[in-house]
C-alpha cells in the first residue's frame, strides 16, 4: 500500500462545516450572533507566496503559537479584505477561534484555523458568497520587516522551492502576527489559502477513499498497514523533525534569555522602592488590625458579660419560684421578690431566703386584715395608710406604704391567692 493514500486518508478527519444548534454545542457559539463556522487553510512556512515573501519556519511557528493561545483567550476578528493601510475597521466578517499547525510532506509547516462567521452585514455578505460556491481565501495582516534573501545552495528554503532557485526573494522579519495580527477574509490569498468547501471536502475523500481501497470487497487498513505507513512517514520526514526540533529549541533558549533580562530588571526595580513607604503601609494596616481587634475583644467582653447576667437572673428566678411554690399566696410573694430583683435590692440567692421571710409575714398580715380574722381597733384603722419603718436583714429598707405599687400588687394579688 502507497504511503501518501494511506497518509492522506488518515488526514481526512478535519473540522467540517458546522451551523446552528451544532455551533453552539460544539463551540458554544450563540446561533443568534454567529451563521457558522468553517475550516480554512491560512498560512506556509518557508515557502515564497505570490508577494514574493518567505515566512522564515522558526519565526512561524512562533508567532502561530501566540496566535493560537491568543484566540483562546480573547476576541480575534477578521476583516472583510485588509482595511486600507492596515489600520483596523469595523467591517468585521468573522471571528478566529482555533489556530493548528501540521506538517507537510515537503518538511515544511502549514496553518488551519477555524472562521466563525459573525451576524453582522459584512459576515452575511460573505457567507453568502461562501454557500454560492465562490471561494473565499484568507490572508495575514500583520507588522514585519523585509529583508533580501537570495535563494542558493545553501539556503533554507532550497529544497522547497524550486522555482525561486537562484532568485532574491523578501524574507520576513519581525513579524507581529502572534502579538496583534490577525488573517482576513480575501479574493486572492498570496498564500493561495482558501476556506474548505463542503463539495471540496466531499470529492477529496472520494477521491482518497477510492485510492486506497478497490471498490469490490477490500477490508479497512489493518494494525501492521497503519504501523508500517506510520514508519515510512517518520523516516520520511526525519530531517524535517530534527530541523523544527532544533528550530525550536533555539526559540526557547532565546525567550529563556529574554525572559530572565526582564526578571532581572524587574527585580533591580523592586530593590529601589523606598523601604519608608512599605514601613509605613505596613504601620497603618497593623493600627487597623489592632482597632479591629480591640473592637471584636470588645464585643466579646460584652457578649460574656450579657452571658453570665442572664444565667445569674435565671437562677435567681428559680431560687424565687422553688422558694414561694408551696405557699398560699405564692404569686404575691412572687411577685414582691421579683421586683426586688428587677430593682437590684437583690443581688445574690442568699438574700432571698430573708427576704422571702419578711414578705411572707407582711403578706399574711394583710390577708388576716383582709378577711377579718384578726379584730382590729377604730383607733388603728385610722392609722392604717401609714406604717411604721421596717428594716429588713441584708437589704434596703422598705416602707410599707399602703399605696405604694408593690403593696397594691400584693393586695389585688392576695384576694386570690390559696
Amino acid at each position: 500500500m502507497a504511503l501518501t493514500n494511506l497518509t492522506e486518508s488518515i488526514v481526512l478527519h478535519k473540522q467540517d462545516l458546522c451551523e446552528g444548534t451544532d455551533m453552539q454545542e460544539k463551540y458554544g457559539l450563540d446561533p443568534d450572533v454567529y451563521l457558522a463556522v468553517i475550516p480554512a487553510d491560512l498560512s506556509e512556512a518557508n515557502v515564497v507566496n505570490k508577494n514574493n515573501r518567505i515566512y522564515p519556519l522558526a519565526m512561524w511557528q512562533e508567532n502561530h503559537s501566540t496566535l493560537a493561545t491568543r484566540v483562546k483567550e480573547s476576541f480575534v476578528d477578521g476583516e472583510r479584505g485588509h482595511p486600507t493601510g492596515g489600520q483596523a475597521t469595523f467591517d468585521v466578517a468573522v471571528r478566529i477561534i482555533e489556530v493548528t499547525t501540521s506538517l507537510t510532506e515537503a518538511g515544511t509547516e502549514k496553518s488551519q484555523g477555524l472562521l466563525a462567521f459573525i451576524n453582522t452585514t459584512e459576515g452575511r455578505d460573505l457567507y453568502t458568497l461562501y454557500k454560492a460556491g465562490f471561494p473565499l481565501g484568507t490572508s495575514s495582516r500583520a507588522r514585519g520587516r523585509l529583508t533580501t534573501h537570495k535563494i542558493t545552495e545553501d539556503s533554507p528554503y532550497w529544497d522547497v522551492n524550486e522555482a525561486h532557485r537562484g532568485k532574491s526573494v523578501w524574507e520576513v522579519q519581525e513579524w507581529t502576527l502572534g502579538e496583534d495580527g490577525t488573517f482576513d477574509v480575501v479574493r486572492d490569498p498570496s498564500a493561495s489559502t482558501f476556506l474548505h468547501t463542503a463539495e471540496e471536502s466531499v470529492v477529496q475523500a472520494h477521491e482518497r477513499l477510492s485510492e486506497v481501497f478497490n471498490q469490490e470487497d477490500q477490508m479497512p487498513f489493518t494494525q501492521e498497514q497503519m504501523d508500517e505507513a506510520l514508519a515510512e512517514l517518520t523516516v520520511k520526514h526525519k530531517a524535517a523533525l530534527a530541523e523544527q526540533v532544533a528550530a525550536h529549541v533555539v526559540a526557547l533558549a532565546e525567550q529563556k534569555v529574554s525572559l530572565d533580562k526582564s526578571v532581572a530588571a524587574v527585580v533591580s526595580e523592586a530593590a529601589v522602592i523606598a523601604k519608608t513607604e512599605q514601613d509605613k503601609e505596613l504601620a497603618e494596616r497593623v493600627n487597623i488590625l489592632a482597632e479591629r481587634v480591640k473592637l471584636v475583644e470588645g464585643e466579646n467582653q460584652a457578649l460574656k458579660d450579657e452571658k453570665a447576667s442572664v444565667a445569674k437572673r435565671t437562677a435567681m428566678e428559680k431560687a424565687i419560684a422553688e422558694a414561694t411554690a408551696a405557699e398560699d399566696h405564692a404569686a404575691s410573694l412572687k411577685n414582691m421578690l421579683t421586683h426586688d430583683l428587677d430593682q437590684g435590692i437583690l443581688e445574690n440567692a442568699d438574700q432571698i431566703g430573708a427576704r422571702f421571710t419578711f414578705y411572707k409575714e407582711i403578706v399574711s398580715g394583710l390577708a388576716e386584715k383582709a378577711t377579718g380574722r384578726a379584730p382590729v381597733d377604730a383607733a388603728d384603722e385610722a392609722d392604717d395608710d401609714v406604717a411604721e419603718d421596717v428594716v429588713v436583714p441584708d437589704a434596703a429598707p422598705v416602707a410599707k406604704t399602703a399605696g405604694s405599687s408593690i403593696f397594691s400588687t400584693m393586695m389585688s394579688n392576695s384576694q386570690g391567692d390559696k
